[in-house]
C-alpha cells in the first residue's frame, strides 16, 4: 500500500522502492532525504541493512539528531496495520511507526533531492514560485485553447 504525505513533495524512483520494499520483506518502508535544520519533521536514525532504527515525529531540541528525515513518502504491507486501533484517532508517523521500528521490519530508502514541504503559507508560495519559475521558459502556444495550454505547462 502506497501511502503519501499531503503537504510535501519528493521526487522518487517508485519501481525502485517496490523492489527495495520486497528485497527486504518489509512491513514498512519509508522514503528518507538528507537531514537538514529544519525540527518540523520526522527525523530517522539508521542502522545496517537500511533498517531504521529509530523514528522521531518532530522531535524536541533534546532529543538525539538522526541523519535523515522522513520525506513523506511510505510502502506498507496491509499487515502492517494489524495492530490499529481503527475506532480511535491515530497517527502514522507517532503510532505506527515506531511500534514497526520496534518490530525490526520497518527500513528506509534514500533518495537524492531534498522534500519541498507545503505545509505552511510560506512554503506553499515558495513552492508553487518555483513551479512557475522552471515553467516560464516553456514556449506555449498562444493559439491553443486555455485547457491545453494548462496541461502542457503542467506536464511538460
Amino acid at each position: 500500500m502506497l501511502i503519501m504525505n499531503g503537504d510535501s513533495f519528493c521526487r522518487v524512483d517508485y519501481s525502485g522502492l517496490v523492489q527495495f520494499h520486497q528485497a527486504r520483506k518489509a512491513l514498512a518502508s519509508i522514503v528518507l532525504v538528507t537531514a537538514d535544520e529544519r525540527r518540523d519533521c520526522g527525523v530517522i536514525v539508521m542502522g545496517e541493512e537500511d533498517r531504521i532504527l529509530s523514528f522521531s515525529e518532530k522531535p524536541s531540541v533534546q532529543e538525539p539528531e538522526g541523519e535523515f528525515i522522513n520525506a513523506g513518502v511510505y510502502l506498507l504491507q496491509k499487515k502492517a496495520f494489524d495492530k490499529v486501533p481503527w475506532k480511535v484517532p491515530f497517527s502514522l508517523e507517532q503510532q505506527l511507526f515506531p511500534s514497526l521500528v520496534d518490530s525490526r521490519q520497518c527500513y528506509g530508502i534514500f533518495v537524492a533531492g531534498t522534500v519541498t514541504d507545503i505545509g505552511t503559507p510560506e512554503r506553499y508560495l515558495s513552492a508553487n514560485a518555483a513551479v512557475v519559475q522552471s515553467h516560464c521558459a516553456m514556449n506555449i502556444d498562444a493559439g491553443a485553447d486555455k485547457a491545453t495550454r494548462f496541461l502542457r505547462y503542467c506536464f511538460d
